[in-house]
Parts: C-alpha cells; sequence; structure tokens
C-alpha cells in the first residue's frame, strides 16, 4: 500500500528534444523509429506484414526519401526487424532475422554487401543490432546459452570479441507450449520485446536475464557492475 503518489515530468530529470516527422501524400507511416543519429532519423510501419519500406528524415523531421529492397533477392531482406545507422561509415545494417542475415546498403539503399548471423550458423539470430564502433557491431542473441554478446565485423560477419556474461542457466522469459494430436502447433507467450543493450555515458550496458547482475561493458573491453541484485 502506498501512502502517496508522486509525480514526475520528464523535463525534470532528462534532457528532451521533441521533433514532429513531415507527413505529406509520400511519407505517411506510423512513424516507429529505427535509429537516430546526428544527421539522420530512420523510421518503419508497425504491422504484421510488415511492408519493407525504411523512411529518411534529417534530424528537424524534414522528409528526404523512401527505401524498400524488401524481396527474396540476394541484395534484398526478407523481413525489416531493425536498421542500424551508421553515419560514419555513410551505412545502414538492415537485420533480416527471417533470412538470418545482415543486409548493408548506403544511405540511398544501394546494395553493398550482406552475411550471415553467427557467421553462417542459420539456427540462431541476433534480436539486438548496435552500431559499436567505426568497425564492430554490437549484438544479443537470446538463444545462446553460453554467449549471447559478441562484437562483429562490419565487413563480413565474422565474431571479433565474445562478450561473456557469468551466469549459471540459461533463462526464457517466455513459454512455449505444443498443441494438436500430433504436437506440431507451437505457441509461445511471453512480454513484449525488451532490449538487452543500452548505451550509456559513453560505454553499454548489458542485460542478460539469466545474470542477477547488469554489467556495463567498457571500451577497454572489461566490465564494471551497474546493478547487482542481492
Amino acid at each position: 500500500n502506498y501512502s502517496h503518489k508522486k509525480e514526475l515530468i520528464l523535463q525534470d530529470f532528462m534532457d528532451v528534444e521533441y521533433i514532429a516527422l513531415e507527413t505529406n501524400d509520400d511519407f505517411i507511416n506510423q512513424g516507429i523509429v529505427l535509429d537516430i543519429g546526428k544527421e539522420f532519423i530512420l523510421v518503419k510501419n508497425r504491422n504484421r506484414i510488415n511492408d519493407g519500406t525504411i523512411f529518411v528524415y534529417d534530424r528537424s523531421g524534414k522528409s528526404i526519401r523512401k527505401i524498400n529492397r524488401k524481396g527474396q533477392g540476394g541484395e534484398e531482406y526478407i523481413s525489416l526487424y531493425s536498421v542500424t545507422l551508421d553515419e560514419e561509415n555513410e551505412e545502414m545494417f538492415v537485420n533480416d532475422i527471417l533470412g538470418k542475415k545482415i543486409v548493408v546498403y548506403d544511405l540511398y539503399g544501394n546494395f553493398k554487401r550482406s552475411f550471415k548471423h553467427k557467421n553462417g550458423i542459420n539456427f540462431q539470430f541476433y534480436i539486438d543490432v548496435f552500431n559499436y564502433d567505426r568497425h564492430h557491431l554490437i549484438c544479443y542473441d537470446e538463444n545462446h546459452e553460453e554467449i549471447p554478446f559478441v562484437l562483429m565485423s562490419k565487413q563480413d560477419g565474422h565474431i571479433a570479441r565474445e562478450i561473456k556474461i557469468p551466469f549459471k542457466e540459461k533463462k526464457f522469459l517466455r513459454q512455449l507450449k505444443q498443441e494438436g494430436n500430433d504436437g506440431q502447433g507451437v505457441i509461445g507467450v511471453g512480454p513484449s520485446p525488451y532490449y538487452s543493450i543500452f548505451p550509456f555515458d559513453g560505454n553499454w550496458v548489458l542485460s542478460e536475464l539469466s545474470s542477477d547482475t547488469v554489467y556495463t561493458f567498457l571500451s577497454d573491453y572489461s566490465f564494471c557492475l551497474f546493478i547487482v541484485v542481492p
């Protein structure tokens, strides 16, 4: 039982910037933000069909261009799960979890290269992908039972460094139930998607459900404790 309620105003403890995205006949979307850089904002629609369109805005919210490379070809993506913006290299990394690959385009949508998740292993995939530095992405694979966090090369997808979070047993925040006489129907139950990687003060906070500790991953590849559950 709470004795009182305290209302907090976001601006009281955070620096807040509001950007209105331009809407016109060609730029109508649901405003699901994929990534924000110093110069560009990337947006998509939220729908089950996933139309595959990337809407590019500048930092003032003015519409610039639309990009759609959805398809079955070698230079295309099947699903537009997420996009990681790399303004320094003028590239976009499309995380195609259905194709279990990452497809790289320039900021105009021209294909540059692609590589498989897990350096060619097809049965696992990354649900979180962020821009770590000029040469690497930092990725999270919730299905890996030992080392879910890795640094991946932006050029060919090879694992440059494995980031091991200590835990005793792999745990998942979801349940699977098989239905039907043949047991082929599988229903998954769990919370809404949540991030396990967060940029923080020039470093990265890594949260693995199986661990009782949240760590800060430093630039020298060492850890410091961020939150410890007693």
